[in-house]
């Protein structure tokens, strides 16, 4: 499954339902937590740019993990 894929993921909620979509795309993104600091799930992401880690429920992705802990750090997670 490439997440990243709107016509996959479309055709999955199709085939599988909304709330299975929805459990199914919730253990994804588990899955791509590298870590949490200050209560920041920092995960992967692909994009055209290349593989950048986003900070939590922020807008805000990365290309290195160390720049991604950096603005978690002084980012309030609420």
């Amino acid at each position: 499954m490439n997440w990243n894929s709107p016509e996959q993921r479309l055709a999955l909620i199709e085939r599988v339902g909304i709330d299975e979509y929805n459990r199914r795309m919730k253990q994804h993104l588990a899955k791509s937590v590298v870590e949490t600091c200050n209560g920041h799930d920092i995960r992967t992401v692909s994009t055209p740019f290349g593989r950048l880690f986003h900070v939590g429920k922020t807008k805000m992705a990365y290309k290195t993990l160390d720049r991604a802990r950096e603005f978690a750090r002084v980012t309030d997670a609420s």
